[in-house]
């Protein structure tokens, strides 16, 4: 895997206008009131869980829960961030129409 992240393809393939966009959407929510979801399955679980502990030593609230536990406590001030392998798994798909309909703002990576 280190060797994929260090290779000329995969930092080709970073979108750093998209990357400063997520940051800018997790700035935003730092001064705002609203909470910030992760959700994430198998390895992607676990990278949620290093993400969250990060972000909570950073004092920024966050949570990481399964998609049913996401898309229960969404709102329209809130962040969801999706972390996957696979953008057409439909667990993955319910978080993000969710987060639409209460007009939360998304991340998926």
């Amino acid at each position: 895997m280190l060797n994929t992240l260090r290779s000329p393809e995969f930092r080709e393939s970073v979108d750093s206008n998209k990357i400063d966009k997520a940051v800018s959407l997790i700035k935003e929510l730092i001064f705002a009131s609203g909470n910030q979801y992760i959700q994430g399955d198998g390895i992607s679980h676990k990278l949620a869980l290093l993400f969250m502990t990060r972000e909570r030593q950073l004092g920024i609230g966050v949570e990481v829960g399964g998609s049913r536990y996401v898309q229960s406590r969404l709102d329209k001030d809130d962040l969801a961030i999706i972390i996957g392998v696979s953008s057409e798994e439909q667990r993955f798909v319910n978080v993000i129409n969710a987060a639409k309909k209460v007009g939360a703002k998304i991340i998926a990576i």
